[in-house]
């Protein structure tokens, strides 16, 4: 993280990655983790307005605005707009960089976690539809197959799109996270959170 910000504008994208799997996977205090993801999130920012044409700022915006919104009641989340905020970061994401496997991984999120929360009637005034969510994660898969992550996440947003209906489907995605090759630090997380639940 601060080797990217030593490089200035060239390392930002880095940087803010690099903070927000922080804030996402090791930061245990809530409200160390809120600042750390505000701090993305202003950073980026400021990344779309000096270069709007690099998915980086977009992505890292959208996925900081989500992690927040994720620490928030949902009252507090509508309340601050962040739903709008995500959905057009990602989709301006997705514009710049079509094969952007996470863009998609975190809009089937996106998608999945209104539809739990509000329903199809009151999540699709927001622009959340559960169909879309399983294109999404459909998407990211195809893009990133050998990806644990992918599968841990598309492995919750089923339960949240589809409900008890989809929880074999679910329970195979964990198996494959837990069966996946580590290929960094992050990736092993993600392979010990899936084996966790699959213990549970």
């Amino acid at each position: 993280m601060h080797a990217g910000l030593a490089l200035g504008a060239a390392g930002l994208t880095l940087a803010n990655a690099a903070q927000t799997l922080h804030a996402q996977w090791l930061e245990p205090v809530e409200q160390r983790r809120r600042r750390l993801l505000h701090e993305v999130a202003r950073r980026a920012r400021l990344q779309q307005q000096a270069a709007p044409d690099l998915p980086g700022a977009w992505y890292w915006f959208a996925h900081a605005l989500g992690l927040t919104g994720r620490g928030l009641r949902l009252t507090q989340a509508l309340a601050c707009g962040l739903g709008p905020q995500v959905l057009e970061a990602l989709s301006r994401t997705l514009a710049l960089a079509p094969h952007h496997a996470s863009a998609w991984l975190a809009l089937g999120v996106f998608h999945a976690e209104l539809v739990d929360q509000l329903g199809d009637k009151l999540a699709a005034a927001l622009g959340a539809r559960r169909a879309a969510g399983l294109e999404a994660f459909e998407r990211a898969l195809a893009l990133d197959p050998g990806s644990p992550g992918v599968r841990l996440e598309y492995a919750h947003g089923l339960l949240r799109l589809e409900g008890e209906s989809a929880l074999a489907k679910a329970e195979a995605l964990l198996a494959e996270a837990a069966a996946c090759p580590a290929l960094d630090a992050i990736g092993q997380l993600q392979i010990e959170r899936a084996r966790q639940e699959l213990a549970d």
